[in-house]
């Protein structure tokens, strides 16, 4: 069982569980004392604990051991995704949780079917999606999933960034993703943006190259609007976690 819980919460060797989690763990998990629980402070931080006392709202657990989550990539991943309709957007919100990404940016486009006024209103859901996803899948966040934006705006932050920063596009005079990685020292922070389903405008790409923004390509086929920030959350953990990770164990 894994849990999130903010710091007002966590004490020297107790930390209170109440609200919803409390919920879940009495009634629909049934939990019994010295059950182990694993609490996450949201700062990638981890508490093995055993419940201790339990009432009909709360559930107390004790502190037995507190370490480093190793769960978590060694950068922090910024993904702005265009919007799209349906049950799309949410799927990709889940799955790159799973993959990793520390913050995902909805945006509007010019070719966005959903606008940024209207994405407002699924916010309360995404976040929730998000969050499930994070405990499913073991992490030591809660990925961010921020107020829709426009499009000037996912410019104005990528050129901004400190860290690795690119446009994914299907069109010419674009850097491979390989090239873009390979050779690359690790990086601290990872941001880049993918469009909607009709790609993004002339005029959109004309603004990213005037920012000075690499334009990346992700290899011959055409990708989906919610499988492109996937594929990019899979090759940044192939080259930035799996591979460094096997290097550093086979130089040991």
């Amino acid at each position: 069982m894994r849990i999130f819980v903010p710091d007002e919460k966590i004490g020297t060797e107790h930390i209170t569980i109440d609200g919803g989690d409390a919920f879940h763990l009495i009634r629909s998990l049934r939990i019994r004392r010295g059950e182990e629980i694993v609490i996450c402070d949201m700062r990638r931080r981890e508490f093995i604990c055993e419940a201790e006392r339990i009432t009909s709202d709360t559930v107390v657990a004790r502190i037995k051991e507190i370490r480093d989550s190793e769960n978590e990539p060694p950068y922090h991943a910024v993904a702005y995704i265009a919007l799209s309709k349906g049950d799309r957007f949410e799927l990709a919100i889940q799955k790159s949780v799973e993959l990793g990404v520390a913050e995902i940016v909805p945006f509007e486009s010019e070719r966005t079917l959903v606008s940024a006024a209207d994405a407002e209103k699924k916010q309360a859901r995404r976040r929730k999606i998000a969050q499930e996803a994070a405990k499913q899948c073991g992490r030591a966040i809660i990925p961010t999933v921020r107020d829709p934006v426009l499009f000037p705006d996912v410019v104005s932050e990528l050129k901004a960034s400190s860290g690795l920063r690119f446009l994914c596009y299907e069109g010419d005079g674009v850097v491979p993703l390989p090239k873009l990685l390979v050779g690359q020292a690790s990086p601290s922070v990872v941001a880049f943006a993918v469009g909607p389903e009709g790609g993004f405008s002339a005029r959109e790409i004309d603004m990213a190259r005037e920012a000075g923004i690499p334009l990346c390509g992700l290899g011959k086929r055409i990708l989906r609007c919610e499988t492109a920030p996937l594929y990019v959350l899979v090759a940044l953990a192939y080259e930035f976690e799996l591979m460094r990770r096997n290097l550093s164990c086979e130089l040991l």
